[in-house]
């Protein structure tokens, strides 16, 4: 028990090593060799140096850092744990990331290459893969565009680093698709809630656009990853006729699908809806002034009708 230091050559197999909450260190020289399905599956750290035009393994722990040109020279602090996932923005992440500490310079300009093995893919789908940085421990993650993944090396290699924190990896944003739109049609000055029907859908990372103008998008709520609800108002001179509804996913991975004609704005008095009435109540022979509030009112169209025995001297 406790933190242990290994100073020559660790080998896996026929077992996992579990570390709990201590972490078995590598010294300077010591290597690891995991077999899998087996491998330490906890904290596993070492320190090594860093300098340019060296390929750095850290004794096979799960990391390579290559900087082919710049200077570069630094102890580099890398910690990998295992056992435990992350939440990205595109679900699950492999049971693996790595801490990269550098003591001096951020790496700026490396090729990191970032090993994991099949028993840690989490359910994850091997051939999606690529990688997620995050610059907070793990609260926030964002995924990083050019990697390369070689599902027989059990790799991803990312060149052109700009620094240096906490990684993972974890499947691409998946290209979107649009089914339905509904409604598909609305008046001008009008506000309501469009719900977009297909697939590929992220809270946090799907959004909606119209071509053309006259289209405010109020709020964008992804319900599921095969809903969206978009609430939007059309504004009271947007030109008439059909426009294309687009959902867009970032990269890596990710794209943009388009209902080419999807939704269109028509000539026409907007639909209203009555939120308030204040006061709503008032005795026999009262004259008083009454407030509505609500959506789609239209000055010299909007009509309120409270029946045959309350008479309207004014509408403003």
């Amino acid at each position: 028990s406790g933190a242990t230091t290994i100073n020559g050559i660790l080998n896996v197999l026929g077992g996992n090593v579990t570390t709990g909450s201590e972490t078995l260190t590598l010294g300077s020289s010591a290597t690891t060799t995991e077999t899998p399905p087996y491998s330490v599956v906890g904290n596993l750290a070492t320190a090594r140096a860093c300098t340019t035009g060296s390929n750095q393994t850290f004794g096979g722990i799960g990391m390579e850092i290559n900087r082919s040109s710049g200077p570069f020279s630094d102890v580099v602090n890398l910690t990998r744990v295992t056992g435990t996932g992350s939440t990205l923005p595109t679900g699950p992440s492999v049971v693996r990331y790595l801490d990269v500490t550098p003591t001096a310079h951020d790496g700026a300009g490396s090729t990191l290459v970032f090993h994991y093995a099949n028993a840690e893919l989490n359910g994850r789908t091997e051939s999606k893969l690529v990688l997620f940085k995050s610059t907070n421990a793990g609260t926030s993650w964002v995924g990083q565009s050019g990697g390369t993944l070689n599902t027989t090396s059990k790799t991803i290699t990312l060149t052109g680093i700009g620094s240096f924190s906490r990684w993972t990896a974890g499947e691409s944003f998946p290209v979107p698709a649009i089914t339905t739109v509904s409604p598909s049609t609305a008046v001008q000055g009008q506000t309501l809630d469009i719900v977009l029907t297909g697939t590929g859908y992220l809270s946090g990372a799907s959004s909606v656009s119209f071509s053309g103008t006259g289209i405010k998008i109020n709020s964008i709520t992804v319900n599921s990853s095969t809903q969206i609800t978009v609430n939007v108002s059309v504004a009271g001179g947007a030109t008439t006729g059909a426009r294309d509804v687009s959902v867009t996913n970032p990269t890596p991975g990710g794209g943009t699908a388009t209902k080419t004609g999807g939704f269109t704005i028509a000539t026409g008095n907007p639909v209203p809806t009555l939120t308030s009435i204040s006061p709503n109540a008032a005795g026999l022979g009262n004259t008083l002034d009454v407030v509505m509030t609500g959506t789609g009112f239209a000055n010299g169209v909007s009509t309120p009708d409270f029946g045959s025995d309350i008479t309207l001297n004014s509408l403003t």
